[in-house]
């Protein structure tokens, strides 16, 4: 039996776990647990029942006790009983023997803290128990704080990482450094020469005759194959029939290496048997015997660009179509349904959204370009009227047996295809987010 004091609501909620319940129990349910705790217990006992019967033991005499089920829903927070737990426990564990009681009990925590009870000879048993139960459970794993070393993934990229450090990087430090010497078989030793291979270099003017003509073939070969691409990419991204077999043939000219270009090339720009000079003859333009190449500056700079363009428009048109092949039909779906026209679409949605494939196509025919060597040299042989940059670093170096202007050259090649680069990707290339 429990005395309420003033307000029954005391009871329901309103303490703090922690804090004085201050109930009064009723002298007859004291004595009654005074009593049952007279009563010796069996030898073996429960882990749960133990642990109630010492806070029960803790609670200063007169004040409070265990009391059964008392307001269930009125107290902060019931006790749990562990004897089901325990129970569960060993059950799992086999031993069975634990029965623990079937109601809530609820501990009314006493006003003052009292010296912990001195363990008495029949706990000893049930304690060996408890502990041989929590020894039989398995070891939690925890991970370990520093991870473990794989190797697998360095073995994997190891050559791969030598590849480029071998034919990549070493090359391009030594061809750093060696800029700075005189490098010539013809008068040795090595001598440092500082800025001195750069000067030379400007103040050569094969070397600046073919810089203008390299200059000549980025600006027509850059434009026209990426116009070309992106018109070839547009009329490839509907689908119809045959469409796979076309873009096999489309890339039949990128596949071919220049020297095989530059001779079937050849044989269009001859003067005496070519296609060119038979369709002037033809058409009566002319006596069909001109020779177009190596005559004019302008005129074999354009022709040369028109074999590269028809070799570089491959792969731009590739990169391009990939791009638009991202971009979702819904877009030209909804312009349509607001009245916008073909022009429209391509300006509103396919060119802002292909500008990623657009600036790679780009900077492919930037690197191409700067880099030709091939078709200037089997169609228009070492004139100057044709001649860039990379044939020019090869006569210095190779001819000339030049190699510190050599280096210097193709150092300065390198950092202008750099810097060229990193303007387009500024300027075209747009992240394009769907």
């Amino acid at each position: 039996m429990v005395q309420q004091r003033r307000d029954p609501g005391g009871l329901r909620g309103a303490e703090r776990p922690g804090q004085d319940l201050g109930l009064v129990v009723h002298p007859v349910a004291a004595e009654r647990g005074r009593e049952a705790r007279a009563v010796r217990q069996p030898r073996r006992r429960c882990a749960a029942r133990r642990d109630a019967q010492d806070r029960q033991a803790r609670v200063p005499g007169g004040r409070a006790d265990l009391v059964p089920d008392v307001l269930q829903r009125g107290l902060h927070e019931p006790a749990r009983s562990r004897c089901r737990f325990d129970e569960r426990r060993r059950r799992h564990q086999g031993d069975r023997g634990c029965r623990g009681p079937a109601v809530r009990q609820f501990v009314i925590p006493a006003l003052r803290r009292s010296a912990p009870p001195t363990p008495r000879a029949d706990d000893t048993v049930g304690d060996e128990e408890v502990r041989a139960g929590r020894h039989d459970r398995p070891a939690r794993t925890h991970r370990p704080l520093v991870r473990r070393f794989d190797a697998l993934p360095y073995v994997l990229v190891a050559p791969v990482a030598l590849f480029i450090v071998g034919l990549a990087i070493v090359p391009a430090l030594f061809t750093i450094i060696e800029s700075f010497f005189t490098v010539n078989e013809l008068d040795p030793p090595t001598r440092f020469s500082g800025l001195g291979n750069f000067v030379e270099l400007f103040r050569n003017h094969a070397v600046t005759n073919s810089a203008a003509n390299t200059a000549l073939y980025v600006v027509i070969g850059v434009t026209l194959s990426t116009v070309l691409g992106v018109a070839t990419a547009v009329l490839l991204q509907h689908p119809f029939r045959g469409r796979g077999v076309v873009i096999a043939i489309l890339i039949l000219p990128w596949a071919l290496p220049g020297v095989v270009e530059g001779i079937l090339w050849s044989g269009i720009f001859d003067p005496n048997a070519g296609l060119i000079n038979s369709l002037i003859a033809t058409l009566h333009l002319g006596s069909g015997d001109g020779v177009l190449l190596g005559q004019n500056r302008l005129l074999t700079v354009g022709l040369i660009s028109v074999v590269q363009v028809w070799q570089m428009t491959p792969l731009s048109t590739l990169l391009v179509f990939a791009a638009l092949q991202l971009i979702p039909g819904e877009l030209y779906e909804a312009a349509v349904v607001d009245g916008a026209n073909q022009w429209r679409r391509f300006t509103s949605i396919t060119l802002p959204l292909a500008r990623p494939g657009i600036a790679v196509a780009m900077v492919q025919a930037l690197i191409a370009t700067l880099n030709i060597f091939d078709q200037p040299y089997v169609l228009n042989g070492a004139a100057s009227t044709g001649s860039s940059v990379t044939m020019e670093t090869y006569f210095v170096s190779f001819q000339n047996l030049n190699f510190g202007q050599g280096y210097a050259l193709s150092l300065l090649v390198a950092l202008v295809t750099v810097a060229l680069s990193l303007l387009v990707v500024r300027f075209v290339y747009r992240r394009v987010e769907l």
